[in-house]
């Protein structure tokens, strides 16, 4: 009775208020998910770039009953925010400080 995609789901499920802030919240982690990647990019790490086209879909309009769809979605975007968190200066170890 409810309907066959995942928005049009939520909003009866979960009443027109809290199902439109739930969608706008999984707007927004989208839209932070795409501003870390490409903050990322901009410091030369491609990787959270490149796996934004498999993620967002799956943010915006995939469906959270299944089990593989959500873990795929949260290992996903798990993915996405660790490979935008370079760091910015690389540890060096120098002679002294391996001898102590």
């Amino acid at each position: 009775m409810l309907g066959e995609g995942e928005w049009v789901r939520i909003i009866p499920e979960f009443g027109p208020i809290c199902g439109l802030l739930f969608l706008g919240a999984r707007m927004c982690f989208a839209g932070y998910l795409f501003l870390m990647g490409l903050n990322g990019l901009r410091r030369n790490s491609a990787l959270g770039w490149l796996l934004l086209p498999a993620v967002i879909p799956l943010l915006v309009m995939g469906v959270m009953e299944q089990p593989t769809y959500l873990g795929f979605m949260v290992f996903g975007a798990g993915l996405c925010l660790a490979a935008a968190q370079v760091a910015i200066r690389p540890v060096v170890f120098t002679s002294s400080q391996a001898l102590s």
